[in-house]
């Protein structure tokens, strides 16, 4: 799997960003093992760098691999070094607090997640992603009913409805999703 361009990749946050792009790509194919030897490659690279948000990256794509192979308490050990940067960030990405509270809510701790995907929501819409935000409530109201917590579950979806209406995402997997997760409260 080594190609020329790696091999000329000798700067840490190039060869990083490399494993971290291969680990997404495996993470996106469903080859959760491949994205995890990737994700750990990057992780040794990022060490080697003074860049928070290099090591963040690399750190939340392992947690990431790890999340979906399962392996829940190695995934949240990996996240738990992300969250240590975030004081570090100049300005965390969304996703790393969004990836947190699917962790959370995979380990069966939707209180712990909320407070996470509130985050997420809040920076998405921030920064105008608009369907995005849509995914990110639908994930908020899963969390919140999971919790108990069926009457701000549904006040979330309906916030999330009405930013999807808005969108006009029609038939566009948000739409349906949260669509779906509306009947399911009614």
């Amino acid at each position: 799997l080594e190609t020329a361009r790696d091999r000329l990749a000798t700067r840490p946050e190039r060869r990083a960003e490399l494993a971290h792009s291969r680990a997404t790509a495996m993470i996106n194919a469903g080859r959760y093992e491949a994205a995890e030897h990737f994700a750990r490659a990057a992780v040794d690279a990022a060490a080697q760098t003074d860049d928070p948000a290099v090591q963040s990256a690399s750190l939340s794509a392992l947690a990431g691999a790890l999340n979906l192979q399962g392996r829940l308490d190695e995934a949240l050990a990996f996240s738990d070094r992300v969250m240590a940067l975030l004081p570090r960030l100049a300005a965390p990405e969304s996703a790393l607090f969004s990836e947190r509270g699917m962790l959370l809510d995979n380990l069966g701790r939707p209180r712990e997640a909320i407070p996470f995907h509130h985050e997420a929501v809040r920076r998405i819409l921030e920064q105008g992603d608009r369907s995005q935000a849509v995914t990110s409530l639908a994930n908020l109201a899963c969390s919140q009913m999971d919790a108990g917590r069926a009457h701000a579950a549904a006040g979330t979806l309906r916030r999330a409805l009405s930013l999807a209406e808005a969108h006009d995402e029609g038939a566009g997997t948000c739409n349906s999703t949260v669509q779906l997760l509306a009947t399911v409260l009614r």
